[in-house]
């Protein structure tokens, strides 16, 4: 599935805003504070309501007692919310999958 598949997946359930989006003041507000860094400076922000800051985060978890998995996820920067409801996985591999590549 592609990241617009997904993010289509989202809206179609009325989650874009809450899960995605958020509050568009705090979008406003991250890149206000932002202004002055380097990263930032360099990107031609024309819509910075429109524009969100993504994070990415890997994590490791059991499988079955004795297996180990790593899940990769992103998320808004700017939405307040519980893991489960704004992390978009993308992708989770077994650790012994990891070792043999």
């Amino acid at each position: 599935m592609l990241p617009w598949d997904v993010l289509d997946v989202i809206d179609a359930q009325n989650g874009l805003e809450e899960r995605i989006i958020g509050d568009v003041g705090a979008l406003l507000c991250y890149w206000e504070k932002s202004k002055g860094q380097k990263w930032r400076d360099e990107l031609e922000l024309s819509s910075p309501e429109r524009t969100v800051p993504v994070m990415w985060h890997v994590d490791g978890y059991k499988v079955y007692r004795r297996k180990k998995a790593w899940a990769w996820s992103w998320s808004s920067a700017t939405v307040k919310t519980g893991s489960l409801k704004s992390k978009i996985v993308l992708t989770a591999v077994y650790l012994n999958r990891l070792n043999t590549v």
